[in-house]
């Protein structure tokens, strides 16, 4: 997959290239709070899923993960938003039979 231009912004941005404007559309605190911007680490994860719906269901998982202890108050909301879609993820799988348990 190609990086597009937006992605390369996202890492010039992340370099500390750009203004100090804050930019809640495209670069929110909650996703830039870390050393990687989400929408990046996110690209490089789905990258090795084959199914489209899997992908989406991983990837924003890894948002709900990466913003929880920026985003709420209550860590725990995004934790349990980011379960949710990772039991969509192993049920269209087939993994657990959309049973949501693990070992």
């Amino acid at each position: 997959m190609r990086k597009s231009n937006k992605f390369a912004i996202c890492g010039q941005l992340r370099a500390g290239k750009s203004t100090s404007k804050k930019d809640n559309v495209n670069h929110p605190s909650h996703y830039t709070a870390g050393k990687f911007e989400t929408i990046e680490v996110i690209e490089h994860i789905v990258e090795g899923y084959s199914d489209p719906f899997v992908s989406h269901c991983i990837g924003t998982a890894t948002k709900y993960l990466d913003r929880a202890p920026y985003k709420h108050e209550d860590i725990t909301e995004d934790l349990r938003k980011a379960r949710a879609y990772l039991d969509f993820a192993i049920e269209k799988l087939g993994g657990d039979n959309g049973k949501g348990t693990s070992e």
